[in-house]
């Protein structure tokens, strides 16, 4: 009987010893390798809207990505262009009202390079009013 309870002690121990080991293993390699991403070196905004209507139209301002009066069951189409003084990477998404569409993401920006990107907007919401949200370019330095 005491030899059961100590066996069984030392097979407790064990399985203590190899989940600690395999914990700490897993942390610092999904830490390297997993998909937290890298802290962008550089991060800039631009605010979005568009409006839900019965009938199409449209807003021509420099201040804001406005895709102004979309039909529910339509899309409207706007682009950017980019520029920089370095050679970046750069990730788009965004956060907010409608299902926005990047046309070309995860891309290299290379120094002193103008770069066109278009967003595709399709509204989500069949109620008519005015939604927004805020797209983020994240610029990851190449090194």
């Amino acid at each position: 009987m005491k030899k059961n309870k100590s066996r069984s002690k030392n097979l407790n121990s064990i399985l203590f010893l190899a989940i600690l080991v395999l914990v700490l293993t897993a942390i610092p390699l999904y830490l390297l390798y997993g998909e937290t991403p890298n802290k962008p070196d550089l991060v800039q905004t631009m605010d979005y809207d568009f409006n839900v209507t019965l009938d199409p139209g449209f807003v021509l301002d420099h201040d804001i990505l406005h895709f102004g009066s979309i039909p529910y069951g339509n899309y409207a189409n706007r682009s950017i262009n980019l520029t920089t003084n370095e050679d970046y990477l750069v990730k788009i998404y965004h956060k907010g009202d409608g299902n926005l569409i990047v046309a070309e993401n995860d891309f290299l920006l290379e120094k002193d390079t103008l770069k066109q990107i278009s967003f595709l907007m399709y509204p989500t919401n069949k109620t008519i009013g005015k939604y927004n949200g805020t797209i983020y370019f994240n610029f990851y330095k190449v090194k």
